[in-house]
């Protein structure tokens, strides 16, 4: 009964000052997800399970092509490719995002300077 009021505190406290809520099972069921997705992203980086899709970025006024942003996707083994606003708030919540965060700049830094190399010269954010 101590968990369930603790999840609902959380819940309440997250939607602001001077809120009340009541416990309901889906609040278990989400915390439960969540915790499974912390523990199943604790072995992501190591397993070499991120890696990064370029969006190509352009000039609005002239539709030039002007480089491409780096964004980070994770294909966990069991669940497949998984959204990024599903496994960036557990990454928050777990202090995992520093060293992701670390990798997706070293990967994003490697990928520009081999398209350097090979003559391209636009930016990569």
């Amino acid at each position: 009964m101590l968990q369930d009021a603790d999840i609902a505190l959380y819940q309440a406290k997250a939607r602001g000052k001077q809120q009340a809520v009541k416990f309901a099972k889906s609040m278990q069921e989400s915390v439960d997800s969540h915790r499974a997705l912390e523990v199943d992203l604790r072995g992501a980086l190591e397993g070499h399970q991120f890696f990064l899709m370029y969006q190509p970025t352009v000039e609005l006024a002239t539709g030039a092509f002007t480089g491409v942003e780096a964004l980070l996707r994770w294909a966990q083994p069991q669940r497949g490719v998984v959204q990024p606003n599903d496994f960036i708030p557990a990454l928050e919540s777990s202090g995992q995002i520093v060293p992701v965060g670390a990798w997706v700049i070293h990967e994003a830094c490697r990928q520009g300077a081999l398209w350097q190399g090979r003559g391209h010269t636009f930016a990569v954010s």
